[in-house]
């Protein structure tokens, strides 16, 4: 089961923009197989649009996948040097572009800097693409509040004292 391979179970990593990368592309197939669609640019200009107005507001982790490449089996990854290694962006992507090219903008903000992720680790292309899909499906089925719903929220906080 894919989150079995998860490097610690509940734990989230506070990883380095820099250190998250798209999945590598197979020049055989032509695409990338670890992503399930090519990142949307208008979307990533939305998002660092967002990202700018508020920083703060993304509560959903990324979903990383350890580069394999830099060790010769699993068992050498080092959960204690997390930061130090490079990493496949497997679900929010296009969050981890807009955060890179923030990054360039504004390269002393801290909370633009890092993410926030779950790591994991061994993923077959299936799997990875499997849980690609389950993080987008789930990101579909967040309900927008309808204007009513945000003016009730903001009117009760406030009346509260919040």
């Amino acid at each position: 089961m894919i989150y079995r391979k998860l490097v610690r179970k509940g734990q989230v990593f506070n990883l380095l923009i820099t250190h998250i990368h798209r999945p590598p592309a197979d020049e055989k197939i032509g695409c990338r197989p670890l992503e399930i669609r090519e990142p949307h640019k208008l979307h990533i200009q939305i998002l660092k649009k967002k990202m700018k107005k508020n920083p703060h507001a993304i509560v959903v982790s990324f979903i990383v996948m350890v580069d394999l490449d830099e060790f010769s089996s699993l068992k050498e990854f080092d959960v204690r040097k997390h930061d130090q290694y490079n990493y496949f962006v497997i679900g929010r992507s296009h969050s981890v572009e807009a955060r890179r090219q923030l990054v360039q903008e504004h390269p002393i903000t801290f909370f633009i800097k890092y993410a926030e992720c779950k790591i994991y680790m061994g993923l077959t292309t299936e799997e990875a693409k499997s849980l690609a899909w389950d993080h987008n499906n789930d990101n579909d089925y967040r309900q927008k509040m309808s204007s009513i719903e945000r003016i009730k929220f903001f009117t009760t906080s406030t009346l509260k004292g919040n």
